[in-house]
């Protein structure tokens, strides 16, 4: 699962001197979409975008992989041998 590193967010919001609303509407998504991942929800693909080109900041900068929650999925590029499907 990707995640933030909280830091960088408040480092972004710093920089560009915006509040967590203000950056939230500049991004198109809500405030809480924010808080979620600033306190270790996972990251959508169109986000970890949106703060890249935000930021200007490079993926690892900002992101980080936490392996713990990603072990079910190997990184080969190949999918779970045993995936889970929800009905």
């Amino acid at each position: 699962m990707v995640k933030v590193k909280p830091e960088q967010i408040k480092l972004i919001m710093k920089v560009k001197k915006v509040g967590l609303v203000q950056m939230a509407k500049e991004l198109g998504v809500t405030r809480q979409a924010i808080h979620g991942i600033m306190s270790g929800k996972p990251v959508s693909g169109k986000l970890i975008g949106r703060l890249i080109q935000y930021s200007g900041l490079d993926f690892s900068d900002i992101f980080f992989i936490d392996i713990k929650e990603s072990k079910d999925y190997n990184f080969t590029g190949n999918a779970p041998e045993n995936p889970q499907v929800e009905s």
